[in-house]
This record gives structure tokens, C-alpha cells and sequence, in this order.
């Protein structure tokens, strides 16, 4: 829970919202409360589990129920209300409790931990519980993680224009791009409104994200978004570098581009240029023109997935500004990495230079690669013991489904526990697949990853000596949380320090 803070102060002055102050003492080493169990590459699946059905119990089934106490060792929290983080206040999240004011336990939590610990101790297959997203990574943290995965690539960001041809398929129609600086843009600006200066020209130099700087420019224009095609005198571009343009009454036709402006510190420099597409310009693209590339599904949803809104995170900014367009097949300017191994297919897209790029790979992926018993589908397959005892979906097992055999009540506190409210804010923050440091297997030595080595993630890279997790990655096992006896639990070996913050889903 948040700290409550007072608002005001002596003498009626102007009310203020501070930050609570910084803690300056020491916290100590953090220590991950979970661990990983290796993947088994064998699936128990008994001989009998054809034989289960809703219909008949066995002749020498069991029927009954026990009841269990249990004593929390340590502060627990099972999530109930929430308070989503605002500008000027933290999150907050309240322990689980009953219409009538008791805290408990609902039996879900409780037998989504008996199945994870079920899946491990028998033998279970885990692909319907394995993501199947393919995580983003956008890193200028210079660090041997950061340059094999992202900066080494960035000169493979090519310019394009993305259309949807119907419902499941889309193209990318290639452009070139040139760089125009912001008092350009400015001047570009005032020239379409006749020489009239704007109150609010400030916008385009701020920090804004994409769709306000589009409103600040459009505004006031007729035609909407035809206002950012004109004519630009595009200069020849110097030896690796991107050619320079300004707007001009004669040169070649072209759009003007804009793109968020990154806070200080997130980005390789301070950001001074934007873009104008051209060759085609935005007129002149078409799902009829000759070159052009796919834009595959696995590209597309995980374009979707780092885009589009989800719990805690808002969707594109950049995004947001040109959806509409695309649902009504107009092109939207886009940035692309094309695919090596497949010439004429789109491998990761976003709506800036520096996106945020999908890894090659997702969790699914890996564990295909390395246990493909574990994604088979469950239509083919006999039922292991965790789909026998909890149940399975329909659509899972080939249509018939199968309710569960086990199940759990309620756990309902004995007493009048008190909830117990932390001295200062605390960030919890659950562990999440896109932590490639700690999802996906390092060294097989056990010994700490060098601050000179990449970390392995969901992209392959080429072997490079005796590094053959780099070529083949893996998943780093099965998510499990051990007793927490003193001393029993370690933080996982990796010294890329950055990569917590860097990595992010």
C-alpha cells in the first residue's frame, strides 16, 4: 500500500504533491521468490486416461473430501480490489476478502498452485500453459546484450507503407525515407497556414508522443492527413548516413512522418529530426504496386501485441493516431526489419526508426525446439495427470472436454488477522516471460554470465566459440516458488545489470 501523504501546508499557501522522500539506508541484495525446474522432455500419460469419462466412475474409485490448514509462515497478499497508478498517486493492491470484511484464500489460488506443482512432480505437458507472444526489445544501454540483439540491427530499419488487403492479410509496399529537422517542420507548418504563427508551437519540440504532435500539425488544415503530403528538396545522401530534406515548392513529392519524442536518457541522442517518406509518397502506395512484401501472422500479432492495449499498458500512442486509417486501407507509415532467412517477408515491424522489435523466437518456440511433447496438441495425445484430475477444455481435446475430478474450497482466515501496511511504496512487479535473463537458459556451467557476453534470448544469434546456448536458446525451466526457508533462495547468476530495465514486455 501507498503511503498517505499531506497535502498543503502553514499559512494557506498553494497545495503541493511531493514525492514521499528517498530511502537512503540500504535495502540489501533482492532475492527472487521463485526458481526454475528443468523441463522434462518425457510426458507421463497413464494407460488408463482413455478410460475416464463423465459417465462411468471407476469400480475402485475414490470419492471424498479432506480438509487442510494452513499456517502463513510469512506477510501473504492474494490480490482482491485495486487502485490503478495515476500521475499523481501509486498503485495499490488489498488483500482478497469476503462480502463480509474476512480475509481468505479463493480455491482457485490454491489449485493453481497444487497443478503447478503437479505439472513438475508428474511429468505434465506444458504447452497449453506456455506463451505463444513474441516479446519486444528496444535497448541503447550499449551492453553486449544490447548490441547483439537491437543496435547491430538497426541498420537493417527499412521505410514502408503498411496496407490491409482483407481481414488475415496485409502488405508492406517499401519507400525511401529522408530526415527533416524540427525547425523545418515548423516552417513547413507555417507555410500551409499562410505564414501564420501558432501559439503552441512548442508541442513539436516537447515531449509529446506522436498523436499529439500529429493534432498540433493538422490542426487548423483542411484535406487532414493529405496536408502532410507536399513536395521536398531532398539532398544526396552522404556515405552512411540518411539523405536531409526541407520543404520546398518544387522537388519530389513525399509525407511528412512524425514520431514520439523520447524523454531524455531513452534514446541514443536528444531527438532533432523526423521523417518524410517518399517513393512512393502516401498517394501513390497501393496494394497494386510492384514490389511489396508479406507481412506474415507471426509478424502481425506480435505487431499487435507490443501495440495494442493490455492490462497496465496503454496502447501506441504512434498506433493510435493511424488505426483508423488502416481498418479503411489507407497506407500507415511504418519502419520494418525484413526477414534474413526469407527475402520478400516483413520479420518485425513498429511505427518508429528505433521500434521496439519482436524477438525472432517466443516462449512457445523454444520449448518446441527443445521438448516438442510438450506442444503437441492434446486432441493427438492421451490426457496427462493434470488434465485427468483438473479438467481440460473442449477445444483442447478435440471437442469432448473433461470437468475436473479435484477441486478446492475456499480458505477462510481463522481469527482477526490485521493487514500489515508497508513503511514506504513498494514496486511489485510479477515475473514476467519477457525477462529473457531469467526465462531463458544462460550458461550451462552455473557459473555468472560475463559483463563481456550477450545474454541468450528468443533470438538466435550465430555460435560464437562455446556458446551454443546463443545458437539454440531454451527455456530456462518450469516457474515454481519453493519454501522460503533462510538462505534457500538466490538471485539467478546474471551480471547484465541493465537488462531489467531494458527488457521489458
Amino acid at each position: 500500500m501507498a503511503n498517505r501523504r499531506r497535502q498543503g501546508g502553514q499559512g494557506g499557501g498553494r497545495r503541493q504533491d511531493r514525492p514521499p522522500p528517498r530511502r537512503e539506508e540500504p535495502v540489501g541484495a533482492f532475492r527472487a521468490p521463485f526458481r526454475f525446474a528443468r523441463i522434462a522432455r518425457w510426458i507421463y500419460e497413464p494407460d488408463w486416461a482413455p478410460l475416464v469419462s463423465h459417465d462411468a466412475p471407476f469400480a475402485d474409485g475414490v470419492c471424498g473430501e479432506a480438509e487442510v490448514e494452513i499456517t502463513a509462515k510469512s506477510a501473504i497478499l492474494v490480490g482482491g480490489e485495486r487502485r490503478q497508478p495515476g500521475e499523481r498517486k501509486e498503485g495499490e493492491v488489498h488483500p482478497f476478502r469476503l462480502p463480509d470484511g474476512a480475509y481468505a484464500i479463493p480455491g482457485s489460488a490454491l489449485q493453481g498452485m497444487a497443478r503447478a506443482i503437479l505439472e513438475v512432480a508428474a511429468f505434465g505437458r506444458l504447452g497449453p500453459w506456455v506463451e505463444d507472444w513474441r516479446f519486444g526489445l528496444r535497448d541503447f544501454s550499449g551492453t553486449p546484450t544490447s548490441q547483439e540483439h537491437y543496435q547491430n540491427f538497426l541498420n537493417r530499419s527499412k521505410a514502408g507503407w503498411l496496407l490491409k488487403v482483407s481481414k488475415d492479410e496485409r502488405v508492406v509496399v517499401p519507400c525511401d525515407f529522408a530526415r527533416i529537422g524540427l525547425d523545418d517542420v515548423l516552417a513547413f507548418k507555417r507555410e500551409l497556414s499562410g505564414g501564420r504563427r501558432h501559439s503552441d508551437e512548442g508541442v513539436l519540440y516537447a515531449k509529446s508522443d506522436a498523436r499529439e504532435r500529429y493534432k498540433w500539425f493538422l490542426d487548423g488544415l483542411r484535406n487532414g492527413k493529405h496536408a502532410l503530403d507536399s513536395t521536398f528538396a531532398i539532398e544526396r545522401a552522404p556515405e552512411n548516413a540518411h539523405a536531409r530534406c526541407r520543404y520546398s515548392a518544387t522537388g519530389r513529392l513525399g509525407t511528412l512522418v512524425l514520431t514520439g519524442k523520447p524523454q531524455p536518457g531513452n534514446g541514443p541522442r536528444i531527438k532533432s529530426l523526423e521523417f518524410v517518406f517518399h517513393s512512393p509518397h502516401r498517394g501513390a502506395a497501393s496494394v497494386e504496386a510492384k514490389e511489396k512484401l508479406e507481412v506474415p501472422k507471426a509478424a502481425w500479432d506480435a505487431f499487435c501485441f507490443l501495440h495494442e492495449a493490455r492490462r497496465g499498458r496503454d496502447e501506441n500512442p504512434n498506433w493510435r493516431e493511424w488505426k483508423r486509417e488502416f481498418d479503411e486501407h489507407c497506407p500507415v507509415p511504418v519502419f520494418y526489419w525484413e526477414d534474413e532467412t526469407e527475402p520478400g517477408r516483413v520479420d518485425t515491424l513498429g511505427m518508429a526508426f528505433a521500434f521496439k522489435a519482436a524477438y525472432r523466437k517466443s516462449a512457445r518456440d523454444l520449448l518446441e525446439h527443445s521438448c516438442p511433447g510438450h506442444t503437441e496438441s492434446i486432441a493427438k495425445m492421451k490426457l496427462d495427470l493434470p488434465h485427468l484430475l483438473f479438467g481440460v477444455a473442449a477445444e483442447h481435446d478435440g471437442g469432448l472436454g473433461l470437468k475436473r475430478r479435484a477441486r478446492f474450497g475456499l480458505a477462510r482466515a481463522d481469527g482477526d488477522p490485521q493487514a500489515v501496511e508497508p513503511a514506504h511504496p513498494s514496486i511489485l512487479l510479477g515475473p514476467k516471460p519477457g525477462y529473457v535473463g531469467l526465462y531463458v537458459r544462460q550458461r550451462n556451467d552455473n557459473k555468472p554470465v560475463p559483463s563481456s557476453e550477450p545474454l541468450a534470448t528468443y533470438t538466435p544469434l550465430p555460435k560464437k566459440g562455446n556458446a551454443p546456448h546463443l545458437a539454440r536458446p531454451e527455456l530456462a525451466g518450469v516457474k515454481i516458488w519453493p519454501a522460503r526457508d533462510a538462505g534457500a533462495l538466490s538471485t539467478p547468476a546474471i551480471t547484465d545489470t541493465k537488462i531489467g530495465k531494458t527488457v521489458q514486455t
